[in-house]
């Protein structure tokens, strides 16, 4: 079961040219987006009544979509409007249209009650971080695990030190297992909101490293390789559920002015497709970088490894779990999983109501 009534992203706006038909899954259901060559879209059920042919393997003719098995075709209401060698359409013959709307170079759609689908408070303004004078690249990596277990993977951030020993990891992000809800550290502290609509977190680090990839990219930024002093490390990371994740990160030297700082931010976008398979999309940005791509082609680099790591333990955990509920099996329960075992009781309740 998944939330329904919230906008999923089904693909990165550049993903979808005029004149073209984009196929996707989408929190179960099977989606065909189309872009007219004026750039409106529509989006319809990815299935033709008459023999289950997928219409994303069909085209756009005059703004409508035909078929590729048999050329039926369907107005971007979803309506039958032409059967080759038939002239007769009969009455009421329709396929189930899908709202979506295209915001924050992403492309939305909505999978559940269509009455309700002018509530726009799922799209989170943080999105704008991706948004000019950012820099960013985009992108989709597929996960054969379910998305819950993604969520859990971006609300716990103690993992880094492990799984992503070459890029994120160091001992400084165990400050999140502390027993209170702002543990603190020789090096700095972390603060916490959780609510019942979704949970925001603040790292502060003093004069650390932080992970071999901070003072790589801070170097980039000054022209100086390497970078040896130690950084002041603000990371800001808000959810919004079921699945958009806003990780806002600033380096600058010990003791520095906020004005130097370089702005890293990372955007994961994380939609279900089945209950055992995730889009993960992503948007890496940069901001006060200096001149050239030199941060920006590095942070990208780094993010694609770092996200892939996380691709492999996620997919190896769900090949163990296989149908099984994570949390059926009782497992341990850490000082640091406190963000995700909110996480799950929101997504329950999200989910809950979708029923």
């Amino acid at each position: 079961m998944f939330a329904k009534d919230v906008w999923y992203i089904a693909g990165h706006a550049e993903e979808l040219a005029p004149g073209a038909v984009l196929g996707r899954m989408v929190a179960g259901e099977r989606v065909v987006l189309c872009r007219a060559n004026d750039g409106s879209l529509f989006a319809l059920e990815d299935r033709c009544p008459h023999r289950s042919a997928p219409l994303s393997m069909g085209e756009l003719v005059e703004g409508h979509l035909r078929c590729p098995y048999h050329g039926i075709t369907f107005d971007p209401a979803g309506h039958c409007v032409a059967i080759p060698g038939q002239e007769h359409v009969p009455a009421g013959w329709a396929i189930r249209r899908f709202p979506v709307i295209e915001k924050y170079r992403c492309l939305w759609v909505w999978t559940g009650d269509p009455e309700r689908c002018g509530d726009q408070s799922s799209i989170p303004k943080f999105l704008e971080l991706g948004e000019a004078p950012y820099v960013s690249r985009s992108g989709r990596i597929p996960v054969d695990a379910d998305y819950r277990l993604l969520v859990d993977n971006l609300l716990d951030p103690t993992h880094a030190e492990f799984v992503h020993r070459t890029s994120f990891g160091s001992s400084d992000w165990q400050a999140a297992r502390g027993p209170g809800e702002a543990p603190q550290s020789a090096t700095g502290e972390f603060e916490v909101d959780m609510r019942d609509d979704g949970i925001d977190f603040v790292y502060h680090l003093s004069d650390v490293l932080g992970g071999p990839c901070f003072g790589k990219a801070f170097a980039l930024r000054e022209g100086v390789e390497p970078h040896a002093r130690g950084l002041d490390i603000r990371m800001d990371v808000s959810w919004q559920p079921p699945g958009l994740f806003l990780y806002g990160i600033q380096l600058k030297p010990a003791g520095a002015p906020e004005g130097e700082a370089l702005h890293l931010v990372n955007l994961h976008l994380v939609t279900p497709e089945t209950e055992r398979s995730t889009h993960y999309f992503y948007r890496c940005s940069v901001l006060n970088a200096g001149a050239g791509d030199a941060v920006l082609d590095f942070w990208h680099d780094v993010d694609v490894r770092a996200f892939h790591e996380d691709k492999r333990i996620l997919e190896a955990q769900q090949e163990v779990l296989g149908d099984t509920d994570l949390f059926a099996s009782r497992p341990w329960s850490l000082q640091g999983d406190q963000m995700s075992l909110r996480g799950r009781k929101i997504l329950a309740a999200l989910e809950g109501s979708a029923g």
